[in-house]
């Protein structure tokens, strides 16, 4: 499979789909063109990129990926707050598994832009950049 040298909101909705596993699926996402979690993601993705349509947005393609993966795990997160744990003597559902599952493949997916933006920047100037998470909004502890 070539890899990616633009998006459709579509398209990256698939990317989102694709790198989270089963994860979604079992969330009922089974097809993003239809999840409104999928086009909130895709919209933030947008913002953070700037553009209005991510099918306009001719820069860097890596960029778009990094920022997806972020938003897509921060939406499965968001998906998975309610989750809660079931258990008998014996045996537990652990169904906040899926939680600190998302949340460790966004905090990877955050790491892997703060490396990427701070690559670049030291590259042109020889200074590294704020981290990325530093300029998110205020973070809720779960």
């Amino acid at each position: 499979m070539p890899a990616p040298i633009a998006y459709t909101e579509d398209t990256l909705k698939q990317f989102m789909l694709d790198i989270t596993t089963k994860a979604a699926i079992n969330m009922g996402w089974d097809d993003p063109t239809l999840n409104a979690d999928f086009n909130e993601a895709v919209s933030e993705v947008e913002i953070q990129v700037g553009v209005s349509d991510i099918a306009n947005y001719s820069g860097d393609i890596e960029l778009v990926r990094l920022h997806g993966r972020i938003e897509v795990w921060r939406a499965v997160m968001a998906g998975n707050v309610p989750a809660y744990d079931v258990g008998g003597t014996l045996e537990v559902l652990r169904r906040s598994q899926m939680y600190d599952h998302a949340r460790l493949m966004f905090l990877d997916a955050e790491a892997d832009l703060d490396r990427y933006l701070n690559q670049g920047l030291q590259e042109t100037t020889g200074s590294p950049r704020i981290p990325y998470s530093t300029m998110l909004p205020i973070k809720a502890v779960w």
